[in-house]
This record gives structure tokens, C-alpha cells and sequence, in this order.
């Protein structure tokens, strides 16, 4: 007995028809309608026609993410990064709710980014992180109880790459700022906000883990805590200021803790602002010149730039251009007796005026600003 459904012209509703013993008209139980035979079976071919289309429709599509998501996958287990950005860009437009397309199409462009916008990749990245997450939670549940399979491997994923990108971003640009040392063009603030960034990122996934699965995973929150906490403490030990540095510092001995809290074991090591930096001083020519950092000259140019220099705003320059400039000329001609010579005729000359002037000579113990 062949019996289908049909769709009553009239009022939408579903008619049971059997075209095997159906004669003369089709009646519609719901709302009176009747049609003929001859219309009957036209509309019974043109639904099926539809649902064949349909079929026909979704079928290629799932083909298409099918393969698309296979070249994709390939294409980021061999590390073609220009194969995989191609085909998650391509998957993003299908499968729009899918946490896969959506990171890895923003991580593989910031993966092929130029050097002059790798602090822009590193925000892209950590802006999309959270987005993830919620995508993650969304498709995979909340639950803070249990151990979920399929959130782990994703979480393992997502942490491992992170890992990786930050760590690219800060090899490239800690690079730049070697080269740059000396130069012309200072790369260092440039290369502490990357820094910035780059701690940000862990610490934004670190906390998404956090906020949507509980403890379940701590083995990666630590992870992404203290990778955090290597790229925090490069960022502090560049800042200006003693007291910039010590808020830093609370900062990073507070995200320290909660690393130990899923790994008893892990030591964050001592930090301290870098040595070279303008506010803790070198004096690398001083220091060249007289042979000591601590010495009466030297204690009287430390005193002068501390309370005369820092006060000024083309004295800020001059301090800045002399750290900048000082450490290479010492490497280059610090041994050489001309080279010495020249400076301390200079310095003595500087030194004896900062005298007459007041400026002591007596031990003397940077001022922290």
C-alpha cells in the first residue's frame, strides 16, 4: 500500500493520501479543501522533488566540511601554516559556531603576521581567546564535577598552541630588540608591550579554564599561569621605575601562587629590574673610565642625574639617548687607551663644576623613583 503524505494547499496541514486506492478527489480532514487527482499527484512530485533537493544539499555541504576540515587538519599537523589559514578561513564561512575554524583561523594569521605588527597579532590573539571559551563551554557544557574527554584534548590543544604562538611572537621580537640596541630606533617599548601581550594571552586562557570548568583541568591553568609569568617578569624588569616594577612584582608573585596551588613543585625563581636600565643606572662610560661603579667621580654623576637630570624633560632625553648609546661604545672602545683618554678629560672636567656646584662625593646609593 503506497500511502504519503501531502502538504493541503490551503491550510499547510498534513494529508495522508494512498495513491493506490485514492479515486476522483483528495479531501483535506482539516479544512474541507478538496483537489482533484491530476493536482494531487502534481504536488506529491514537486515534495518530493524538494526534500530530494534538500537532501541532496545538506549532503554536499557535510562532504565539503568533511573535506575541508580534513585538509585542514593535515595541513596544521605538517605545519603549513599558509595551507591551514586557507582552509579555516574556508571552514570559518560554513561552520561559523565551531571553535576550531574560529581560533585557528585568527592564531594562523597571527602565525604568518610581519614584525612591524606583532604586538596587533598578539592582541588579535588574546581577544579571540575568551570568544573560544565561551564557544567551547557552549558546545562542550560547563560541568566542574567531572572529567570531560573531549574538553581536555581541546584545552591541551588550545594551551600547547598558545604556548608556541607566544612564544614565536617573543623569540622574533626579543631578536629586534638585540639588534636594535644601540641604534638609532628604540625597539624597547615596543618589545615590552609585547611582552605585555604575550602574558596576557595565558593569563586570559588560564582564567577562561578557570571560570567555565573549575579545577577539573589544573594542569593546564598552571601551565598557562606560569608561561604567563615568564613573559610578566620580562615586561617588569624593564620598567622605568623601582615602584612600577614592585606593583608588577605583587602582581606576579599573586599569579605565582595559584600555579602551586595545582603544582606544589614549581619555583618562580628570583627577578630584579635589569641593571642596564636607565633608572638603576650603569654609568657605562663612568664606570669604563674610573674603573669602579662606586667611586667619588661616579657618585657625583649619579647624583646629578639623579636629582637634576630626571627633573627635566630634555634631561629625560639625554639620560635615555646616553643608555642607549653608552653600552655599545664601551663594548666597542671601553679598552682602548684613546678611548679613555678622551673621557676622562671630560669627566673630570664635568665632575669638578658638579662639585663647586654642591654635588658630594661621598658613597652614594641610587635614588628609586
Amino acid at each position: 500500500m503506497s500511502v504519503v503524505n501531502i502538504t493541503c494547499t490551503k491550510c499547510a496541514e498534513k494529508i495522508q493520501f494512498n495513491i493506490d486506492k485514492q479515486k476522483g478527489e483528495v479531501f483535506c480532514p482539516y479544512c474541507g479543501n478538496r483537489m482533484d487527482m491530476e493536482a494531487a499527484l502534481r504536488l506529491i512530485a514537486d515534495e518530493t522533488q524538494k526534500t530530494l533537493r534538500e537532501t541532496s544539499s545538506n549532503d554536499i555541504v557535510d562532504s565539503e566540511l568533511y573535506n575541508l576540515y580534513t585538509l585542514a587538519r593535515r595541513s596544521k599537523e605538517t605545519n603549513n601554516i599558509e595551507n591551514a589559514k586557507k582552509y579555516y578561513d574556508m571552514i570559518l564561512l560554513k561552520d561559523v559556531n565551531n571553535w576550531e575554524p574560529n581560533f585557528y583561523s585568527v592564531y594562523y594569521q597571527a602565525m604568518l603576521c610581519k614584525l612591524g605588527g606583532i604586538v596587533q597579532a598578539a592582541i588579535d590573539v588574546k581577544n579571540n581567546v575568551i570568544v573560544v571559551g565561551k564557544m567551547i563551554a557552549t558546545m562542550y557544557g560547563t560541568d566542574k564535577e567531572t572529567i570531560n574527554a573531549d574538553i581536555e584534548y581541546v584545552v591541551s590543544e588550545i594551551t600547547r598552541k598558545l604556548v608556541e604562538i607566544t612564544n614565536m611572537f617573543h623569540g622574533a621580537s626579543f631578536q629586534h630588540f638585540c639588534d636594535c640596541i644601540g641604534g638609532p630606533v628604540d625597539y624597547a617599548p615596543v618589545y615590552s608591550e609585547l611582552c605585555t601581550q604575550c602574558s596576557l594571552i595565558m593569563y586570559d586562557w588560564a582564567v577562561t579554564i578557570e571560570t567555565y570548568w573549575g579545577d577539573k583541568y589544573g594542569e593546564y591553568i598552571a601551565l598557562a599561569y606560569s608561561t604567563g609569568i615568564e613573559y610578566h617578569k620580562k615586561m617588569a624588569t624593564k620598567l622605568l621605575y623601582q615602584e612600577d616594577f614592585e606593583k608588577q612584582k605583587q602582581l606576579i608573585l599573586a599569579n605565582a601562587a595559584i600555579v602551586q596551588k595545582y603544582n606544589p613543585s614549581y619555583q618562580i625563581g628570583n627577578f630584579k629590574k635589569d641593571d642596564n636600565d636607565p633608572n638603576k643606572g650603569g654609568c657605562y662610560i663612568a664606570t669604563a673610565v674610573y674603573g669602579s661603579y662606586d667611586c667619588p667621580e661616579v657618585w657625583t654623576l649619579r647624583r646629578y642625574r639623579d636629582y637634576a637630570l630626571y627633573y627635566s624633560w630634555y634631561g629625560k632625553v639625554f639620560v635615555k639617548c646616553y643608555y642607549a648609546i653608552s653600552p655599545t661604545l664601551v663594548k666597542w672602545f671601553g679598552n682602548t687607551e684613546w678611548f679613555k683618554c678622551l673621557w676622562t678629560i671630560l669627566l673630570n672636567r664635568i665632575v669638578a663644576k658638579l662639585n663647586m656646584k654642591g654635588y658630594d662625593r661621598t658613597p652614594y646609593n641610587d635614588r628609586k623613583f
